[in-house]
């Protein structure tokens, strides 16, 4: 927010810039990321709306080195012309992927539609155009300004500094001291603002024309600081509360929201909104306004409803057992926490509230005022749809369309009326409140139990008598097979039924501090319940109630259907780099997301309740307990569950422990492949290089994954730092591959011949490891349990690598998929690095299968054929055609036939024989 109105987005740029670029002490690039990469741990740093954080994570043996690092970071920064002038390519590279998001997108319309000249308004990603091209048409001096900003803001009056360690609070304070000493105090004015949102921003609707499949509703009220906790404590619990007579309940069970939260946000320092958003239906969409007026009559309801002192204790005796019984936090989280809270109180204060929340007071007439803030010329309502018709206003940075204006006469009466709606009621009293938080011992040993229906596995209690219990059951079913795209569809219909079934008494369980997570895969429901022993067997109960004992009508089924749908087309929008799934082509049963849309075109309520009735009726659960839970209770909950089955008449299904392990598709040895990915609504592309490994075995995946651990830094600085294709670089391993991506605004061809010269220079480094430096990194990969094993010789990994990536003739096994705008973007090839070549590749169209790897490491190969549309034979296809693109036509264990499709203009797709 302080950035310069000629230079929107420096203070991202300099973030970018002192993290990666270097220091006086430590001047190469990113040698903070090795060191601590090195020791088991990353770096990072965020820009935020009013100030910038950095941090790490690492072994605590390397947390003063660490420390040392850090300091020289912010303290020295190298901020030379020349990386300046780098990073603003790969802010500009990060801001185009925003630049695709809804949810970006949402938030840059509220800043560009706030009070004009206020610094909320501002431009804060930044982008090549607000760091390079209008600051050069202007004069600037680009270093000297970023050089100015950075005296200006980085001094040692305005940082918090937070350390989470191992060592005694004496030595940590000396090791701090130590080094952070010389940081300059430039005696620098922490800034102020006023509030972001004027009259004029009030009171007015906001409409924007969504790129994805984003269906929202958002609220939003400014509100005194003072009134924050009334808020945080009363109000959002109050609309976010389950029971069947709810208001989110009631919104959901009408069909017109899929899911909904209030909450209180920071806009800027010490100004709050609190904010209600409701994700839409298709019926949502047609009716939010109706949907908004049914929000106001829920606060018309509060208003004429006393304070109710019950409800407030209540939720402060919740937020008091889970702050003293919560989860182990991640120490960099724990850090950020504190580093945040203190650049507005004083350190003590703000360990003291960490480690025991003071209770606020309840104040009747507070709640009373408070609510006055709830009404409709103290709103910025925001409606997002890609239905939206004639929006006339263009954002300058991301170019989305949008609408803003006053709310009409007629909605604006209906949000101001009294009549409050007789199903929306006060929430009651939340009976998952837990009373007894006594410590149960739990098994010794692990033990594992089986029944006709049910295999069980009971963890010992890893916390030391933890009052909380974690239980996760995957359920499945002999009856369904799950071999089709339809298949899949139906699968996730019912976990959208289930929850919106579940929501009356899920939100109520979630308010009392249980996590209730039900999703689904190929092989049929995952559900996970987190909660406290008291009351844990109840909600499980009901839970396995609802699913064995699920009823739904045509209109049920008819939401679910559509908002599965719609969460497709979302996923068929997704970012490149998530796009280039490998899964595509390499798993044994995955369908695409369009395939499985097609599939549900015509699927009735008549399939759907067959396909359910099949689910229940041979049904096979695999449970898992752990924490605070003895062995006889969680056996009496799978008895109480089998029951229920029972009861139903169902009959016990195969015995999880039978099922079969999928298969993976094996690539031929010596063949390259290239799958390509259209990308409808994004700027940007992204390059995968996939390389497999062959058949699962311990050995090569301590291979995999110790040269994944060997890449990442130097993938990072070369592809990243130095040459800049992307702002998202990285390496991923499995049991059998290695992946290597990239996603930036560059050609993917270009990317990818990019990555073909890292892996020739990466090849001559590991040339040059001695046995000493490799024994070093096993000892740190072990200690992070990513190899079990210290046996890799390097000449068995240098052979390992040269034949994985192809060095070695005729070993490799590739697959490149590139995923691309429809229109490919213009891209300059950089000057003086060479392109390295690409092995000959076969462009795979439309794959269903050529190969399968089973768990006993037998090859089964597919033979496939290639159908021409243009009626055109083999023979006239191959006859003087160039071969710089080719398509596979037929393989086998030996051979490849191929044929070029570079200059032709064919329709052609692949299909088993």
């Amino acid at each position: 927010m302080s950035d310069p109105k000629e230079l929107q987005g420096l203070a991202h740029l300099l973030e970018h810039v002192i993290l990666v670029r270097g220091n006086m002490k430590y001047p190469e690039p990113d040698e903070f990321a090795n060191y601590v990469h090195l020791n088991g741990g990353y770096r990072g740093a965020s820009t935020y709306m009013d100030y910038a954080r950095y941090f790490f994570s690492v072994y605590p043996n390397a947390l003063e080195g660490s420390l040392d690092r850090l300091f020289h970071t912010v303290h020295s920064p190298l901020l030379s012309e020349s990386s300046i002038k780098a990073e603003i390519d790969l802010v500009s590279s990060e801001n185009a992927i925003y630049a695709s998001q809804d949810v970006r997108r949402l938030v840059r319309l509220d800043q560009y539609t706030s009070r004009e000249g206020h610094p909320f308004n501002t431009f804060g990603t930044g982008s090549r155009d607000s760091l390079w091209d209008k600051p050069r048409e202007l004069g600037l001096d680009l270093r000297n300004e970023t050089v100015q900003f950075y005296k200006k803001y980085y001094s040692a009056n305005l940082m918090t500094l937070a350390v989470v360690g191992k060592d005694n609070l004496t030595t940590l304070e000396d090791i701090v001291t130590r080094i952070f000493r010389p940081l300059e105090n430039r005696n620098a004015t922490l800034p102020s603002f006023g509030p972001p949102y004027g009259p004029s921003e009030l009171g007015v609707k906001i409409e924007m024309v969504a790129k994805g499949q984003m269906k929202r509703l958002s609220m939003v009220f400014p509100i005194p600081a003072m009134d924050k906790n009334v808020f945080e404590i009363y109000i959002a619990n109050v609309v976010t509360q389950g029971g069947n007579h709810s208001l989110l309940s009631f919104l959901r069970l009408e069909g017109l929201i899929t899911s909904s939260s209030a909450e209180v946000n920071k806009k800027c320092r010490g100004h709050f909104v609190f904010q209600v958003i409701l994700d839409l239906t298709d019926l949502g969409v047609l009716r939010h306004e109706e949907v908004a007026v049914k929000v106001f009559q829920f606060f018309n309801l509060l208003r004429n409803h006393p304070p109710q002192k019950w409800f407030w204790d209540e939720v402060e005796e919740i937020k008091n057992y889970t702050t003293k019984y919560q989860t182990k936090v991640e120490a960099v989280e724990l850090a950020a926490l504190l580093g945040k809270s203190m650049i507005e109180s004083t350190p003590d204060d703000v360990v003291e509230e960490y480690l025991s929340p003071k209770r606020t007071q309840f104040n009747a007439t507070q709640i009373v005022e408070s609510l006055e803030w709830i009404r409709p010329g103290n709103m910025r309502l925001f409606f997002v749809s890609n239905s939206i018709k004639n929006a006339s206003s263009t954002e300058p940075h991301y170019q989305f369309k949008y609408n803003s204006g006053p709310f009409e006469s007629k909605f604006l009466t209906a949000m101001k009326t009294i009549e409050v709606h007789p199903n929306i009621i006060f929430p009651t009293r939340n009976i998952f409140v837990p009373k007894d938080f006594a410590m149960k011992q739990n098994v010794s040993d692990s033990v594992f139990e089986s029944t006709n229906f049910s295999s069980m596995w009971i963890y010992t209690n890893d916390e030391n008598n933890s009052p909380k219990v974690d239980v996760r059951i995957e359920l499945f079913s002999t009856y369904t097979p799950y071999v089709t795209p339809q298949d899949i569809g139906m699968n996730s219909i019912l976990a959208v039924l289930l929850k919106t079934r579940l929501l009356p008494m899920g939100l109520k369980a979630i308010a009392a501090g249980t996590s209730i997570k039900i999703s689904n895969d190929d092989s049929g429901l995952k559900i996970r319940v987190e909660g406290y022993t008291d009351g844990f067997t109840l909600i499980v109960t009901e839970l396995m109630h609802t699913i064995y004992s699920l009823s739904f009508t045509r209109y049920d089924f008819d939401i679910a259907k559509k908002t599965y749908v719609s969460s497709i087309k979302e996923n068929l929008n997704a970012e490149p780099c998530t796009l280039a799934n490998t899964g595509i082509l390499l798993a044994e049963t995955y369908f695409e997301q369009d395939m499985i849309l097609y599939a549900l075109n015509d699927l009735s309520l008549e399939d759907f309740e067959l396909f359910y009735r099949r689910f229940v009726s041979r049904p096979s659960l695999y449970w898992r307990f752990f924490g605070g839970i003895q062995k006889w209770e969680a056996i009496a909950l799978v008895q109480t569950s089998e029951a229920l089955l029972l009861k139903r008449g169902s009959r016990p299904g195969q015995s999880f422990k039978q099922s079969i392990e999928k298969r993976v598709v094996e690539i031929p040895r010596g063949t390259s492949w290239l799958y390509r990915i259209s990308s409808e609504i994004h700027s940007s592309s992204c390059t995968k290089v996939v390389f497999q490994a062959g058949s699962k075995t311990k050995d090569q995946g301590d291979k995999l994954a110790l040269l994944s651990d060997l890449m990442h830094h130097p993938l990072n600085v070369q592809l990243y730092t130095k040459e800049r294709l992307g702002y998202l670089v990285g390496i991923v391993d499995t049991s059998i591959t290695l992946q290597l991506y990239v996603q930036g605004e560059r050609d993917t061809k270009f990317m990818e011949r990019r990555i073909n010269n890292f892996l020739h220079k990466f090849r001559g480094m590991l040339k040059n490891m001695t046995q000493e430096e490799l024994d070093l990194r096993m000892l740190t990969l072990m200690e992070r349990f990513i190899i079990i094993g210290n046996e890799t010789k390097i000449d068995e990994l240098q052979k390992f690598y040269d034949e994985l990536i192809g060095f070695t003739p005729g070993e490799y096994r590739r697959l490149s998929i590139h995923v691309s705008p429809e229109v490919p973007s213009a891209t300059e090839e950089v000057e003086n690095i060479p392109a390295d070549e690409t092995p000959a590749q076969a462009n795979v169209a439309n794959i269903t299968k050529f190969g399968s790897m089973t768990k006993a490491n037998q090859t089964v190969t597919t033979e496939l054929e290639v159908q021409v549309d243009k009626g055109l034979s083999i023979a006239d296809l191959t006859n003087g055609i160039p071969t710089d693109e080719i398509l596979v036509i037929g393989l086998n264990q030996t051979t490849v036939e191929i044929i070029s499709l570079a200059s032709w203009n064919l329709d052609c797709y692949l299909r088993p024989v």
